[in-house]
């Protein structure tokens, strides 16, 4: 394990107990931080809804993934804290748990993500998939860079929020690769999961594209839903609109596949709610497209390089480097290589920063 300012490190392998006793041990002061800074943001919730909330989603882990449940004990054990502060942290709460005091009031901590994703299917490099962390804060949140070898299912290179086990965006041992963009919807599941520990499903669950799709048709978010992007070494893509309770799937034209934070599928986009705001969805509305301007340009060209490019691009309106438009700041730029087992990113947009590289070997 590893820390400075900016982001942090940790190797984590064995059984689920194991993996989080591990994490907890690793960043116990962070653990405890973090529990206490929830602790004062459940204060304006009904504790009775949050208690359902707990135990739905619990119920739903301990079902279907057991694992994740253990690894939240795990961090209980190493950190002293009670294990249903721990699952609380991964319950999603707005919308889903009654407020007792309304409207909440902005605590800090609070901050919105966009982010952009493009697929190319084949490159100089293999299949890649390029993607941004953009929020309303222009540090971003607090990044763990983790390799995870868990003793059932596939190993990882993860980028997870420090302090949970909720992930980003990775990839895994058997050549996937797993990106998002978030959407928001007026259905809710309330048996549903945490939409960032789906990131982490996908890449422990799934070995390729399509047992990605499978795992996605069968389980859903609790309230706000993800563009999922899937790519693996063999260079099959897709892009999954998935709510709380439909989903839709789109495929690469001409090797190429990208989403931002709205529905393109027309039963998605019924669904569909404008939680950000007009300035953040039209913000949206012009990366699109960007991306569509670029890709189908007489000189573009599927390599590493390109990838590089569009990440650094600042075009006006639609960069996909973003550098405060619609109160949004790109943090974090990562480009999978699932033929080559490695995730490459920056720390602050890509426009400033190198590409590091996180790898198996």
């Amino acid at each position: 394990m590893d820390r400075h300012r900016d982001l942090s490190w940790i190797q984590l392998r064995g059984s689920p107990k194991e993996i989080g006793r591990t994490y907890g041990k690793a960043f116990k002061q962070i653990f405890i931080a973090h529990s206490e800074a929830l602790r004062e943001r459940l204060k304006f919730y009904d504790s009775v809804s949050l208690e359902e909330a707990r135990l739905n989603q619990l119920e739903t882990l301990q079902k279907h993934f057991p694992y994740l449940a253990e690894e939240m004990n795990g961090i209980a054990e190493a950190t002293g804290l009670d294990p249903r502060i721990v699952q609380l942290a991964h319950v999603t709460i707005d919308r889903v748990v009654k407020e007792s005091i309304a409207p909440r009031p902005k605590l800090d901590g609070d901050q919105k993500n966009d982010c952009s994703n493009i697929i190319f299917t084949n490159s100089d490099r293999g299949p890649l998939l390029g993607k941004t962390l953009d929020g309303s804060s222009k540090n971003g949140p607090d990044r763990l860079m983790a390799k995870i070898s868990p003793k059932n299912g596939h190993g990882m290179l993860v980028m997870m929020y420090l302090g949970k086990l909720n992930a980003e965006t990775g990839v895994n041992e058997k050549g996937l690769a797993v990106g998002n963009s978030s959407i928001h919807f007026n259905s809710m599941n309330p048996r549903g999961i945490n939409r960032q520990l789906l990131i982490r499903l996908l890449l422990q669950e799934c070995a390729n594209t399509e047992e990605g799709i499978e795992f996605l048709k069968k389980y859903g978010p609790i309230n706000s839903g993800y563009n999922f992007m899937l790519l693996d070494k063999n260079g099959d893509a897709a892009n999954v609109e998935r709510s709380p309770t439909d989903y839709c799937i789109r495929r690469p034209r001409k090797g190429v596949l990208f989403c931002v934070n709205h529905c393109v599928c027309e039963n998605m986009t019924r669904d569909e709610r404008l939680a950000m705001g007009m300035e953040r969805h039209l913000n949206s509305k012009a990366r699109w497209a960007n991306f569509q301007n670029i890709a189908s340009r007489e000189d573009f060209e599927m390599a590493f390089e390109t990838m590089k490019n569009i990440l650094r691009n600042h075009a006006s309106p639609g960069g996909i480097c973003q550098h405060g438009f619609a109160g949004m700041y790109t943090s974090t730029s990562f480009i999978l290589i699932p033929l080559e087992g490695k995730m490459l990113f920056t720390v602050g947009s890509a426009c400033q920063s190198e590409f590091q590289v996180l790898s198996f070997d």
